[in-house]
């Protein structure tokens, strides 16, 4: 045996290897990925739906903060998300958020201001925010979209929004004249007063009116226009004699015209007209012959005259009792053009009581049906008149059945302002067009008729209910 071998090891003395399952990864580290993606979907999908962010500039900001509400037409369409000076320190910021569906709201033209309540000589405004607060209001424009705004120190008329014929009225004195007294003509009311200033030179007192456009044909380049405001007391032998144009016109001031048979020239944006202090007797006696509402239509487009119908029935069994519906009918050659409605008389309607009341006279249902059964019609009928000569026909050439919703015009109680109507505004489906929830009339324009205003043909009549309003049109010309 060798040194060498005898300093080997030995085989069973050899060093052995030690083995140590290895511990599975943790998954661990996933979850926070996890919640990071979530938190930055859910982030993405609120900033996909937040609204725009705007500013508005105010002179005073009447107490309002992060938290108050934006309003139009009393719904709540964003909120107001701070509020401080401007760095002029005569003006407040207010930072606001629009909701998703109020964008439109934010676009050149639109006018912002905060509604608080207010004591003015003819009321107390703004009654809604004694127990909801003051907010913001908003009312929109109808140009490109913007973000930064110089809101109204109050409200806006409603006038200046709407179109119309503006003039200047010029007067010695400004008397009780202030912006939003009325203009009116025979005691309706055709415009309002837009402002009130001293004219350059500051000789005289010049107002400036708006006249709205159903009315802008009764302005005429010999219209006379004088003061109503306050009251006039005259003296004389048989006692004092009181005259006073309206209350309104008593607390807010009131201008009213009147315009000669030959009044000339239908007067243009910016004429200049004397306000006199008072009228001469002969201005009130003039009767001219004015197609009003016309300028909102083709030239020659003549106007329907709706009448008023009242469908009667008695219902119940032991106790009776007579109900009624009305709306407006259009007569057509040989008959009328009526809402289904009303031939509709309620369910446990004696059959043989219904009726229709129109021109004074009663025209049983029976009759006017036949063996037609309307019960579920939802549409427009017509009805023939047998015998009956009916005032203002509208003819069939003056009717045609549009394909899809047009820009077009409501016309009810005759001598009122027609509703304007912009095909954007009506959302077309087997019923007829749907207005805007916005746009509802009141119940009484209920089978107004409608022309269309690119050819002031009849297109349908509007039907009302107590909460929506749609425009059945013409599937085809009657009768």
């Amino acid at each position: 045996m060798t040194v060498a071998d005898s300093q080997a090891p030995a085989a069973h003395d050899a060093p052995l290897a030690s083995t140590h399952p290895t511990p599975p990864r943790s998954r661990l580290w996933i979850v926070p990925l996890i919640v990071a993606a979530l938190a930055a979907v859910l982030a993405w999908q609120a900033w996909g739906r937040a609204g725009p962010s705007l500013t508005v500039i105010v002179e005073d900001g009447h107490g309002l903060g992060p938290g108050d509400v934006v309003k139009h037409r009393g719904v709540v369409v964003g909120e107001i998300l701070g509020s401080q000076l401007d760095s002029d320190a005569q003006s407040v910021r207010l930072e606001v958020r629009l909701a998703p569906e109020a964008e439109e709201l934010a676009r050149q033209g639109s006018r912002f201001w905060i509604e608080h309540p207010r004591l003015e000589l003819d009321g107390l405004r703004g009654l809604d925010t004694l127990l909801g607060g003051a907010y913001l209001a908003v009312q929109p424009g109808a140009g490109p979209a913007m973000r930064s705004f110089v809101g109204l120190s109050e409200a806006p008329l409603d006038e200046a929004r709407q179109p119309g014929v503006d003039i200047t009225l010029e007067a010695e004195r400004r008397g009780s004249l202030r912006a939003g007294s009325p203009v009116t003509y025979r005691r309706i009311t055709v415009g309002r007063v837009l402002s009130v200033g001293l004219a350059s030179d500051g000789r005289r007192v010049e107002a400036t009116a708006r006249v709205l456009q159903p009315f802008a044909e009764l302005v005429r380049e010999n219209t006379r226009f004088w003061d109503t405001s306050g009251v006039q007391f005259e003296l004389g032998i048989s006692g004092m004699d009181l005259k006073l144009d309206t209350l309104e016109s008593l607390l807010r001031g009131g201008v009213a015209l009147a315009t000669p048979p030959e009044g000339g020239d239908i007067a243009r944006t910016g004429q200049r007209f004397e306000l006199h202090a008072s009228p001469k007797q002969s201005w009130l006696d003039w009767q001219p012959n004015v197609a009003l509402g016309s300028m909102l239509l083709p030239p020659g487009t003549p106007r329907p005259q709706p009448l008023r119908a009242r469908l009667v029935w008695t219902e119940g069994l032991l106790w009776s009792g007579t109900e009624s519906r009305e709306a407006w009918v259009l007569p057509v050659v040989g008959g009328a053009l009526v809402p289904a409605t009303m031939l509709q008389p309620g369910k446990r309607a004696d059959e043989d009581s219904a009726h229709l009341e129109l021109l004074g006279d009663e025209y049983a249902l029976s009759d006017l049906l036949g063996e037609r059964d309307v019960s579920s019609a939802d549409g427009l009928e017509y009805i023939e008149l047998p015998g009956v000569t009916l005032p203002n026909v509208w003819p069939r050439a003056r009717q045609r059945a549009p394909s899809k919703p047009e820009d077009c015009l409501v016309l009810g109680e005759p001598g009122h302002a027609p509703l304007v109507l912009a095909a954007a505004r009506l959302v077309p489906d087997d019923e007829g067009w749907w207005l805007d929830p916005g746009l509802l009339p009141p119940e009484r324009m209920h089978g107004a008729p409608v022309l269309a205003r690119r050819d002031g043909k009849l297109i349908g009549l509007l039907f009302v209910d107590e909460e929506r309003a749609r425009l059945v049109p013409l599937r085809v010309a009657v009768p």
